[in-house]
């Protein structure tokens, strides 16, 4: 069964449904197993006993299917048979001994397209579900290997799943990603990115924020900022890999601004916000946290995406996709226009915690690479 919205190309061998058709497939089936304690991780409650009226109708509108699965059996044991091959581990008759093959996967390019989406957007959980739950061991690696198009923040990156954790900074997608790779394809793809000196491409973008805050460091005024945030756009745009020392280098200058200064209270809606609203999805997560717990207080990230400085606890994104003017200052807090936050951070500076952080991603990162098989092909990665 391919699990898509377009036919399949083998029309003959294969079935397709649509993914809510699959649904209300899978939901009959469970039916047809007489699963009727209820079933929990569905959202349903009780089901009601099976009659044999019901058995009918289903094997009507899924004989196709059922068919498919083992022809040889009689049409209430063909539904039950694909009840089994759906549902494994239900308490039904053993048809062990009769030969029933049944696929049920979903489409190769819906299901690589979902993956580098959801890789790009940091949705761990979803890619993890797709690699090891919806697809067969053999067959992920050539999974991994898929190009495809997804979008954040309005703005489309064309790679592979591994490629868009990789221009995300997503450390913990990629080390999730890399043991269901070949080793020289997650060296290629990663070459691909990075080039061979992983630190060198670091130190390039160290130097390409300093050189987009140049003027702000000279004097901060309203010309500067708006010539920052079109220059800030343009360099987003044009480059996949996220610059997370664009931010490091905003809240150090941040954190040198006087605090009667002119425009100390402007400078966080006028630059950290807008860095913040074309930060990665992965970035996002952080600053929904809390910098400052991550660093400070040793907090695994949670990957979520609701703040977590107040309440209610907003969703990060909803912010970036409004015209409001504020910024997420390193509580995971919401702070707004004429607002500051430098209080309570004890002796580390804003800018400190945040390079602590990068260095912390950067050298997981360089781990993960020398993991691929002690890194042969490229030799200078952040150790």
């Amino acid at each position: 069964m391919v699990v898509s919205s377009t036919p399949s190309p083998f029309p003959n061998r294969t079935i397709t449904r649509t993914r809510e058709a699959f649904k209300t497939f899978r939901l009959f089936m469970l039916h047809v197993l007489g699963l009727n304690n209820g079933t929990p991780h569905l959202g349903i409650g009780r089901i009601s006993p099976i009659r044999d009226t019901t058995l009918e109708i289903l094997y009507f509108l899924y004989a196709d299917i059922a068919q498919l699965i083992a022809p040889q059996l009689s049409p209430q044991e063909q539904l039950e048979c694909t009840a089994v091959a759906l549902c494994a581990g239900a308490p039904v008759r053993d048809y062990s001994a009769r030969p029933a093959v049944c696929l049920f996967d979903f489409s190769v390019d819906l299901k690589a397209s979902s993956l580098v989406n959801a890789a790009l957007n940091a949705n761990l959980d979803e890619v993890c579900d797709i690699i090891i739950n919806k697809t067969h061991p053999e067959k992920r690696d050539a999974l991994l290997r898929e190009y495809r198009t997804a979008t954040v923040n309005g703005i489309e990156r064309f790679g592979t799943a591994l490629q868009m954790a990789l221009f995300s900074g997503d450390e913990a997608m990629a080390k999730a990603l890399q043991p269901h790779m070949d080793s020289a394809e997650f060296q290629r793809q990663w070459i691909e990115v990075f080039g061979t000196n992983y630190n060198a491409f670091l130190e390039r973008q160290k130097n390409q924020a300093v050189a987009l805050c140049a003027e702000l460091q000279i004097a901060f005024n309203p010309e500067s900022a708006n010539k920052f945030r079109e220059s800030l756009t343009c360099y987003v745009r044009a480059n996949p890999v996220h610059n997370p020392f664009i931010l490091q280098t905003l809240f150090e200058i941040y954190d040198r601004l006087l605090f009667d200064s002119k425009f100390f209270k402007q400078f966080p809606q006028l630059t950290i916000w807008p860095a913040e609203k074309l930060s990665s999805a992965a970035m996002l997560q952080h600053l929904a946290q809390g910098i400052y717990q991550i660093v400070e207080q040793n907090a695994p990230l949670d990957r979520s995406f609701l703040l977590q400085g107040g309440a209610p606890r907003v969703d990060i994104r909803s912010l970036v996709d409004s015209s409001v003017n504020c910024f997420v200052d390193i509580r995971g807090r919401v702070v707004g226009v004429g607002g500051y936050s430098r209080e309570g951070v004890g002796r580390s500076s804003v800018g400190y915690m945040l390079s602590k952080l990068l260095s912390s991603k950067t050298s997981s990162l360089g781990e993960t690479y020398a993991a691929s098989d002690k890194a042969p092909v490229c030799n200078s990665v952040t150790q």
